[in-house]
């Protein structure tokens, strides 16, 4: 076992395919928002419990995030030192499954773009929180897990927060985690940032459309699941300051 638990990519069931895929064809749809909202609020709802559950808490061989920065703040000089591993290990992981999903081209893009998104948001979850758990967060108080999800959806943040009736944080998202969240809020927020989530995927699978060529498109999605997650990574570098 690596320093990352299994130190692999995040493999998806059978059963988390299927609902991304599901959650894929909604997001493309011309109806836009209202249609995502309107008829996926199960794919929705599953999909950030998922994330949730596995992303922070972890499941079998995948570490958790409090697991992982414990176990990588040990081998390391200085935490900042962690959160750099944390996040380079993390990026490298996105770039081996976008490769791994755009391999075969258009003739196993229907099958493997959905794994791909799962595995991806999965990962991208658990490096958030596992920096937040490196400055000092408590990744199992709600505040902090709805900190960790709207870190995912980068400038769509103040808006979710908006909808959820709590208006933009001027400064960082983990301003939030210090607010007592009300039930109905974070519902709010984990549904919007779901919605967000889903329709990005969509946009994803869009940009691979062009990438029809076995091996080359494997080097599309290489280079945007790297390029994306490294993007998460500094948002969360940004949002999650440390505590002490």
């Amino acid at each position: 076992m690596g320093l990352f638990g299994s130190d692999r990519i995040y493999k998806p069931n059978q059963r988390e395919v299927e609902e991304a895929r599901i959650a894929l064809r909604k997001a493309r749809s011309k109806k836009g928002r209202a249609e995502v909202e309107a008829s996926s609020a199960n794919v929705v709802q599953r999909l950030v419990e998922r994330l949730l559950d596995v992303g922070i808490d972890g499941v079998g061989r995948f570490a958790s995030a409090k697991d992982l920065a414990a176990r990588i703040e040990k081998k390391s000089r200085s935490r900042e030192r962690a959160i750099r591993r944390v996040r380079n290990r993390h990026v490298k992981l996105a770039r081996a499954g976008g490769f791994a999903s755009g391999l075969g081209g258009v003739t196993t893009m229907a099958v493997a773009l959905p794994a791909n998104v799962v595995s991806f948001f999965t990962m991208a979850t658990r490096m958030v929180a596992t920096i937040a758990e490196l400055r000092g967060y408590d990744t199992s108080r709600d505040e902090v897990r709805a900190a960790v999800l709207l870190t995912l959806s980068g400038q769509e943040s103040d808006a979710i927060l908006k909808q959820a009736g709590l208006g933009a944080i001027t400064g960082r998202l983990a301003q939030s985690a210090g607010r007592r969240l009300t039930p109905g809020a974070l519902m709010l927020i984990n549904k919007a940032v779901g919605v967000h989530l889903l329709r990005s995927v969509g946009t994803r699978g869009v940009g691979r459309l062009f990438s029809w060529v076995p091996l080359l498109g494997g080097f599309v999605g290489q280079a945007m699941d790297g390029r994306m997650m490294r993007r998460i990574a500094a948002e969360a570098d940004e949002q999650f300051p440390p505590v002490d």
